[in-house]
């Protein structure tokens, strides 16, 4: 009996050799029919053994695929059997596709046929957005059209995500759509040009892309009184077209130039705003108009004052949405000239010829010489005895006239001069200099408005002007010069009359609240010394002002 016990373990290590073996067997087979079925294309199916018997699993996007896979098992070698367990992926009647980008994500959604295109699409997005996260939440299924043209519309989609900062391409079968805000003016452009760059196949069921959000919003418009140019943002071309409609109403088509983009973003009633300001500013001599968001700065030059009065009266009908600050002025009118009727200037009479007398021998005639008592004396010449009979001979030289002696001019009598005022001490010019920087302080902090065009000061500056009042009276023993300047809008001459008046209305209006008026000077500088550049509505605004100055009134000037 004791060769049983020899026996049970060789049986053992019998049986443990064999399932060793068993097991690199199927291990073999498996990787073999794998190889084989990615070879074969067929990535979706898998395979597994018991021995020598293999299973084939998987979803196929193709009826015909799961027969080439048994095909392709069966002739691997060491396979005996295959049980064919396979089966089709999900068939879709609305076989959708689409992409949406926010921010720096992307989403792959929607179906895709196969595993093979499904990595392409997400090779295509990565190319297409490096660095972006993308995120796949495709799914396989049965039921395109067609695949080489679909994916040719996928891509063609993702391409035009790329002009998208917020939005999502979109392919219902062979149908593109797009939505979303534009990248900027340049991708809102191209966008619209989509229905004429589809790929072959495909066809446009929808391109709502809306223009970049711009902020501030602003459009402006200038007229030099022949051609009109506008710039800035539109919110969409059906407002830009209306805006030059209005202006073209008036003006020529070759007198509008267009250099406006497109731009999201402005006040509601835009479209009507912007189209009633071009109305009105081409009925100007000459201006401009700028559009920031809901407020509206309107100046220029109106032939007279019932073109700039109508032209108020109508941008009262803007949108409510829109606040105006204006800036017209009317021409000035020419002064009345005088006729003067002049008399007729007689001939001043003719001076009589005196070269005949002068050729006629000159009768002989002495003549007594006065002389004052502080000239030289010059004795007259001996008469000489007549000849009885003198001989001819050539006609004798005039003698010279005496030279009349040198005018005796008395110095000037001494003027006396008053003495020049003593400068003013240190104390005095810091006095001053506090005095000043006081009323500038408090003219900075307040208001002072004019009615425009105009010298009337509004009502508004009253509380500013008192406590202007207040602290002048507190600078006994100085001179304030109140300064008055404008901008360039307008001529020059009628700029600085009407900064001169604007001073004397504040000097008037300093005299009454009770500042000695000898102490206060009005002067106009028109538009000298801006505070800032020409340029815009705002720093016009900025060089229309009052200045105060402050100087001891011993300085002289």
């Amino acid at each position: 009996m004791r060769w049983l016990w020899g026996i049970i373990p060789l049986l053992i290590l019998g049986w443990l050799a064999v399932e060793a073996e068993h097991t690199r067997i199927e291990r073999d087979l498996a990787d073999r029919a794998q190889s084989a079925l990615q070879a074969g294309g067929l990535a979706w199916a898998a395979s597994a053994f018991q021995g020598r018997d293999g299973v084939l699993s998987g979803k196929a996007s193709d009826i015909s695929d799961p027969d080439k896979a048994l095909q392709l098992l069966g002739n691997v070698w060491g396979v005996r059997v295959v049980d064919n367990r396979a089966d089709l992926i999900e068939q879709v009647e609305n076989y959708n596709w689409a992409a949406s980008r926010k921010s720096n994500r992307v989403r792959l959604s929607g179906y895709v046929p196969n595993q093979a295109a499904k990595q392409t699409i997400l090779g295509m997005a990565r190319a297409n957005f490096p660095g972006f996260d993308i995120q796949d939440r495709m799914r396989l299924a049965r039921g395109v059209p067609s695949v080489d043209t679909w994916l040719g519309g996928v891509s063609y989609g993702l391409k035009q995500l790329t002009y998208i900062q917020r939005g999502d391409v979109r392919l219902d079968a062979l149908s593109f759509s797009a939505s979303g805000e534009a990248e900027d003016a340049g991708a809102y452009r191209t966008l619209r040009s989509i229905s004429n760059s589809l790929p072959k196949g495909i066809k446009l069921a929808s391109a709502n892309i809306t223009p970049p959000t711009v902020s501030p919003h602003v459009f402006t418009a200038r007229f030099d009184g022949k051609a009109l140019a506008l710039k800035g943002f539109v919110p969409s071309d059906a407002d830009e077209a209306h805006v030059i409609a209005a202006a073209r109403e008036k003006l020529p088509e070759s007198a509008v130039s267009d250099d406006a983009e497109p731009g999201a973003g402005a006040a509601t009633g835009w479209k009507d705003a912007a189209a009633l300001i071009v109305r009105q500013l081409v009925r100007l001599e000459n201006g401009q108009a700028e559009i920031k968001d809901g407020l509206v700065t309107i100046s220029g030059l109106a032939a007279d004052d019932e073109v700039m009065e109508a032209a108020r009266q109508s941008l009262k009908g803007l949108p409510p949405a829109f606040k105006v600050i204006d800036h017209l002025q009317a021409k000035p009118k020419p002064k009345p000239v005088e006729q003067l009727t002049l008399a007729p200037v007689p001939p001043p009479p003719t001076a009589p010829d005196l070269q005949p007398k002068a050729q006629e021998p000159a009768e002989k005639k002495e003549t007594p010489l006065s002389v004052s008592s502080t000239s030289p004396v010059v004795p007259p010449p001996a008469a000489a005895p007549a000849p009885a009979a003198p001989p001819r001979q050539a006609e004798p030289k005039p003698e010279p006239k005496p030279t009349p002696p040198p005018a005796v001019t008395a110095p000037p009598s001494p003027v006396a001069k008053a003495p020049p005022a003593p400068p003013p001490s240190p104390a005095q010019i810091k006095a001053a200099k506090a005095c000043e920087d006081n009323l500038s302080g408090l003219a900075a902090a307040g208001t002072i408005l004019f009615r425009y065009g105009s010298a009337e000061v509004s009502q508004t500056s009253f509380e500013t002007l008192e406590k202007l009042a207040t602290a002048a009276k507190d600078c006994p023993g100085m001179t304030i010069e109140i300064g008055g300047f404008a901008s360039a809008e307008g001529s020059p001459f009628a700029n600085l009359r009407l900064s001169e008046s604007r001073a004397q209305s504040v000097l008037n209006f300093l005299v009454k609240a009770g500042v000695d008026a000898r102490q206060l000077e009005a002067k106009g500088y028109g538009i000298a010394r801006p505070a800032a550049p020409n340029t815009t509505p705002e720093n016009m605004a900025k060089n229309r002002r009052i200045e105060f100055s402050v100087r001891p009134k011993a300085e002289t000037r």
